[in-house]
């Protein structure tokens, strides 16, 4: 928060200046609206390709994820997480397949390894059973998206406070996007910009499940995201905000 603040050129800053961008094109008047949902998932794969790789996985559970709400299951948004969460390990086995090592493994288990009962790490996220197996890679991305994103294990750090705080915050935050997530699947038409945006923010739920090695970590990389969250939130200020000024 404080790279946010004073403007320090860290990764997140840049991430946060980058992704400040989406909402924008979404209330543009001079972009036409058949074209600004292809261009918003542009400049995430575009940041994917020259500056965090794993941004490349954003756009293709989030096209995966849409296809799924437009099948007529009984709760939609909870299917296209799961589906969400099926197309990652899906990916992952097939990073498997071609390199050798599943996605898990290469990333979050290799930082972890030399991090394991140190006293800067003890929000680690390990895996219950070794992800070098496919049922252990994806046994390893649901625990890592359940652990990121409703972190209840970590209640456990009861004399941490900052991570009980980080446990709060995050469980509300992920209630709350599902919520709207539920709601804008309603009236799709409407909510257009918003059903877009938390698509994206839940496939990058769903990448940190993967990558993330530590709650702390986790928090420091949603600052980066945070004008996506703030989209979000509060739609319908900037959607009244829009029509206002037509």
């Amino acid at each position: 928060m404080i790279a946010i603040f004073i403007a320090m050129p860290s990764k997140e800053f840049i991430t946060f200046i980058y992704l400040a961008i989406i909402p924008f094109v979404f209330h543009s008047a001079r972009i036409p609206s058949k074209y600004k949902v292809v261009i918003t998932l542009m400049i995430v794969a575009f940041f994917g390709v020259f500056f965090r790789s794993y941004f490349l996985l954003i756009p293709v559970i989030a096209i995966g994820m849409y296809f799924v709400t437009l099948i007529d299951f009984q709760n939609r948004a909870l299917s296209s997480v799961f589906y969400g969460l099926l197309i990652a390990i899906f990916i992952s086995l097939s990073a498997g397949v071609i390199k050798g090592k599943y996605l898990s493994e290469s990333s979050r288990d290799v930082v972890n390894r030399g991090r394991m009962n140190s006293k800067d790490a003890n929000s680690i996220i390990v895996s219950p059973i070794r992800t070098d197996t496919w049922y252990g890679e994806t046994v390893g991305i649901v625990y890592g998206f359940f652990a990121v994103n409703i972190p209840l294990e970590g209640f456990k750090h009861i004399f941490s406070p900052q991570i009980i705080a980080f446990i709060i915050w995050q469980i509300l935050l992920f209630y709350i996007l599902f919520v709207r997530f539920s709601r804008c699947l309603i009236d799709r038409k409407k909510h257009r910009y918003l059903l877009w945006t938390v698509l994206i923010l839940f496939s990058y739920f769903i990448v940190q499940g993967i990558f993330e090695p530590d709650l702390g970590t986790a928090t420091r990389h949603k600052i980066g995201v945070f004008p996506l969250i703030y989209y979000a939130l509060y739609y319908e200020y900037f959607r009244k905000e829009l029509q206002q000024n037509i």
